[in-house]
């Protein structure tokens, strides 16, 4: 390697990927990058006792999960404001006993005189608005380009967001994340916040304010961030909260937002219905949109809601386009109409999120249209916990005949099927363009003969990629009622929620994603 690169090139190299993975490959690599980059675990010992090294002018990158810090340890990472070579700091602080005195002292970090990218995980850690006014200091850094701060599952309020507001006034700052989920945000600190807008550096902003008490009044705030001049990619994440209609069609003037090309939505568990999927629709008036991702889990959404937001096939420039509309009552008809998306002529990759609704067979069928769109290469079609069966998997096998699909995903779990769906999904081998290929038919009745053509297929596909889940038995699933019994389950969940704070996270919705 050393007459093949000169170091400063493979020093650049290094410190593009971020990691100390080049520094592994020879002796020569090992002298001239070693300790650039360190990724470790910090307690308040092990920090006491690497606070020389941590501060070493060598190191360029620090990636640290700290444990059982407290006040004191958290002092001991202040040290790292007199660091004269960090370019890029990731501290994950969670639940480390911080306090307002602990993260508000974190804000020396912008000392750091070449620091550019900056994450701190901070949640749960009992901040209040007092933390949350020293760390909106942070965004003071001469060198700060990128700042992602979790604040998630703490007490900040509303007076603390209006500090946190603050940071338009970088000059510098480029990338904004803050995570406020689960605090106790409401609409006045929204209207506070929005005054981001007036940055004008910043470009990619995410906003995330899931599980706080904010309704129609600061979503209509929000609405202001399509002032920013420069903002060409937004993330707003409302789950749980208390938009309906009124807020949706609000939050559709971020469509004359001049320069956004990216924008991800997320109203889920909230009371938008049919209405406000019919306002939402309008996005695609968006001049320059490219990707748009509307999150609109179990929000009361039927086939009208879905006929409308198949409107979106009229967005001109719009190349990637996710619809999350699982757990509503989208039957035959809103398939049929979000079908019509084969004519978006520029849509390259697409994701449908349609488990738990009311897709039958003659949905599924209506779906195979999408394999005429003229320039998808990525199709990703969710349908577990629906209603098809053999007639509706043997219509998706057509979907090999896709001009251009190089990636598909078909996700039937919870469904219909028998030996002949499966068979006939087996025909996707053969698709003269697909390169990767996921199937999920887990929990369906699929017996010795479909799992046959099944190992078949995985045998003989000239694939790149190749994923495929069966069940270990065949399964009767009838899915209206099962749906309704895990609906019922939620609630009591969310009750619980309410009362036990971050114990209760998560939904216990079987075959759910995470990130839902």
């Amino acid at each position: 390697m050393p007459s093949v690169l000169p170091a400063d090139v493979v020093r650049h190299i290094s410190d593009y990927v971020g990691c100390a993975s080049l520094s592994h490959t020879c002796k020569w690599a090992w002298e001239i990058l070693q300790h650039r980059h360190l990724h470790c675990r910090l307690d308040s010992t092990i920090l006491s006792q690497r606070s020389a090294q941590l501060t070493d002018d060598v190191v360029h990158t620090l990636s640290a999960t700290c444990t059982d810090l407290g006040i004191v340890g958290a002092r001991g990472l202040q040290l790292l404001g007199l660091s004269t070579s960090l370019r890029t700091v990731s501290l994950n602080l969670r639940r480390c006993n911080l306090g307002d005195e602990g993260a508000g002292g974190l804000a020396v970090l912008k000392d750091i005189w070449c620091l550019h990218t900056l994450e701190l995980n901070l949640s749960s850690n009992s901040i209040s608005c007092t933390g949350a006014e020293a760390l909106a200091a942070l965004a003071q850094g001469r060198s700060l380009q990128t700042l992602v701060l979790n604040l998630e599952y703490n007490a900040v309020s509303n007076s603390g967001v209006t500090e946190l507001a603050a940071m338009r006034h970088s000059q510098v700052l480029t990338s904004l994340a803050l995570n406020l989920g689960y605090n106790r945000v409401g609409d006045v600190g929204v209207e506070a916040l929005v005054a981001l807008q007036e940055s004008r550096s910043i470009h990619h902003l995410v906003v995330n304010l899931e599980f706080n008490t904010i309704g129609d009044r600061g979503a209509q705030a929000l609405s202001a961030f399509q002032g920013m001049p420069a903002l060409r990619n937004l993330s707003l994440n409302l789950r749980k909260n208390r938009v309906t209609k009124d807020g949706a069609e609000a939050l559709v003037a971020l469509r004359d937002s001049r320069a956004l090309q990216d924008f991800t939505l997320n109203l889920a568990f909230t009371d938008v219905a049919d209405s406000g999927a019919q306002a939402l629709a309008l996005l695609q008036k968006a001049p320059r949109l490219q990707a748009l991702t509307l999150n609109l889990l179990y929000c009361g959404i039927g086939d009208s809601g879905a006929q409308a937001l198949a409107a979106l096939i009229a967005a001109s420039s719009l190349s990637k386009l996710t619809l999350n509309l699982e757990c509503n009552r989208v039957g035959t008809v809103g398939v049929e109409a979000l079908a019509a998306l084969t004519y978006a002529h520029a849509l390259r990759v697409l994701t449908l999120h349609l488990s738990y609704n009311r897709v039958s067979n003659e949905g599924a069928k209506a779906l195979v249209a999408l394999r005429n769109a003229p320039s998808l290469v990525e199709l990703a079609l969710h349908l577990a916990h629906n209603c098809v069966g053999d007639e509706g998997a043997q219509a998706l096998a057509r979907l090999k005949d896709a001009p251009q699909l190089r990636t598909l995903v078909l996700d039937m779990g919870y469904n219909r099927l028998g030996d002949a769906g499966a068979i006939a999904l087996g025909a996707l081998k053969d698709s003269a363009t697909l390169q990767s290929l996921t199937l999920d038919l887990g929990y369906n009745n699929v017996r010795e003969e479909g799992r046959a053509a099944m190992a078949a297929m995985a045998e003989g596909a000239p694939l790149q990629h190749f994923k495929l889940l069966l069940p270990k038995m065949g399964v009767d699933v009838d899915p209206p009622a099962r749906v309704g019994a895990v609906f019922q389950e939620t609630q009591r969940g969310e009750a619980a929620h309410e009362s036990k704070g971050e114990q209760q996270t998560s939904l216990c919705l079987p075959g759910w994603p995470e990130q839902y």
